[in-house]
């Protein structure tokens, strides 16, 4: 528009380009969830929901940080195990990247109704108000797992304070909505 060259037409063939490439990698993406979604699977059958959490936890304790993981009794099914993995994978890789912290703690625990997760580190924190201008800069990866459990019918809590560390909280009702991810086996 700014060069005065630019015809109505063309502005139209390019914004119909554009919105193919969105549906495109819309489904490219989704590709990648599910495949994601079924190596988890296999990896959570293989040694265990413990197992597989505490291998996404030993690139963190291999650079010096303690790291203490508790799950407790899980009944829940394949679908919720590969969310919470999923959740999990999300939240180490952020405190990898951000944190620079000396110390994680994950717990997981189970009720009658939900299934509550709660990963703690005493990092360097973050400012929650500038949260919404690291998503619109292309940090993605806590929004979308934020959607994820709310699809699933639960609710992610995070707070973080600067130089006291964050806490994120899933709280996932086992009844309700069908937890997005691979059908269960």
């Amino acid at each position: 528009r700014r060069e005065g060259g630019q015809r109505p037409e063309r502005i139209t063939t390019v914004v119909e380009g554009l919105d193919r490439i969105t549906v495109d990698l819309q489904a490219v993406t989704a590709d990648l969830r599910g495949l994601m979604g079924a190596l988890a699977g296999d990896e959570i059958e293989s040694g265990g929901l413990t197992g597989a959490l505490s291998k996404l936890l030993v690139p963190l304790a291999e650079s010096g940080v303690q790291v203490d993981i508790s799950v407790g009794e899980l009944v829940c099914d394949a679908r919720v195990r590969s969310l919470i993995h999923r959740v999990v994978q999300e939240l180490v890789r952020n405190v990898a990247k951000h944190a620079a912290a000396h110390r994680v703690d994950l717990t997981i625990t189970e009720d009658r109704d939900e299934v509550r997760l709660a990963l703690t580190d005493d990092g360097q924190g973050f400012d929650l108000g500038a949260l919404g201008e690291r998503q619109r800069r292309g940090h993605m990866g806590l929004l979308l797992v934020e959607q994820r459990v709310q699809d699933a019918g639960g609710m992610l809590q995070v707070t973080s304070t600067l130089g006291r560390g964050t806490k994120v909280v899933m709280r996932l009702p086992l009844a309700g909505p069908e937890v997005s991810g691979p059908p269960a086996r």
